[in-house]
């Protein structure tokens, strides 16, 4: 015996429901909407050009934070990239485990770790910046350059924006 749908439920279901026949009504219009998909769409690529290296985006944010301020305190990596100090700790202890970066002694403060790279990170870092440098060309490939930068400006804006509304 097969189970059907309810008339009610019928009725509410789109006949072709593909992504491409749905109305999105206007969500296309919105810039959160329009954001989330980009970002979606961007992420996919991140994680098929990174997942050799096993490295997620906020893995390759704290990587490049740690590389070009190498000593700097687990609570300014957090700060920098806006991430939880809770989270941080557990993605820094991987990092660790894997020999890529490590906590040592705070020049500045005794009571604080600061970060650093190790020499497996270091070299795995030049890698990633050429995987990074391939996925920035894909996912920009429909943009001239100065619309590049452009939509880079316009996006600090609206984080700007949301963040001053946040106060």
């Amino acid at each position: 015996m097969t189970k059907t749908a309810k008339p009610a439920q019928r009725a509410r279901r789109p006949p072709n429901s593909s992504p491409e026949t749905i109305d999105l009504g206007h969500l296309p219009d919105l810039v959160g909407y329009a954001l989330r998909q980009a970002q979606l769409a961007v992420f996919r690529d991140f994680l098929r050009s990174f997942s050799r290296f096993k490295i997620r985006p906020v893995q390759y944010g704290i990587l490049t934070v740690i590389e070009r301020n190498p000593g700097l305190k687990q609570q300014h990596v957090c700060l920098a990239i806006g991430i939880r100090r809770a989270n941080f700790v557990t993605l820094l202890d991987d990092l660790e485990h894997r020999g890529i970066a490590r906590r040592g002694p705070s020049a500045h403060d005794q009571r604080a770790s600061a970060l650093f790279l190790t020499k497996k990170g270091e070299a795995l870092m030049r890698r990633l910046r050429q995987a990074n440098k391939d996925h920035e060309k894909r996912i920009a490939a429909g943009l001239s350059e100065a619309e590049r930068k452009l939509l880079i400006r316009l996006l600090s804006k609206v984080k700007t924006s949301a963040d001053s509304s946040d106060s």
